[in-house]
């Protein structure tokens, strides 16, 4: 279903804080880089090679993206497993693309 400003899937009233927070959490390019190296399935102990920054702010990072329920994360022993939320980008995708149909 097509999606306009100010209307969202189902003519239900979007959730505007959480909008701010998804914005938000991809408006950092280290984000970007997490976001994208989940996508492609790379390890959790990738994620800290692959970004520029230390381990502490790699975490804040991911902590931030969970917030914002773009990722998902299931413990496994002593592993993380990060997946992305489609489901939440999606929303958040057709919220966006409203504005330009």
């Amino acid at each position: 279903m097509k999606c306009a400003p100010g209307r969202w899937v189902m003519n239900t009233p979007p959730d505007y804080t959480q909008i701010k927070r998804m914005a938000h959490a991809l408006s950092d390019p280290n984000r970007l880089v997490i976001m994208e190296a989940i996508r492609k399935g790379e390890d959790w102990l990738n994620l800290f090679e692959m970004v520029p920054l230390s381990q502490p702010a790699v975490s804040h990072h991911l902590k931030i993206l969970k917030q914002a329920s773009l990722i998902l994360s299931q413990k496994t022993g002593r592993k993380i497993n990060y997946t992305i939320n489609k489901n939440a980008l999606s929303s958040f995708a057709q919220y966006v693309t409203g504005y330009i149909n």
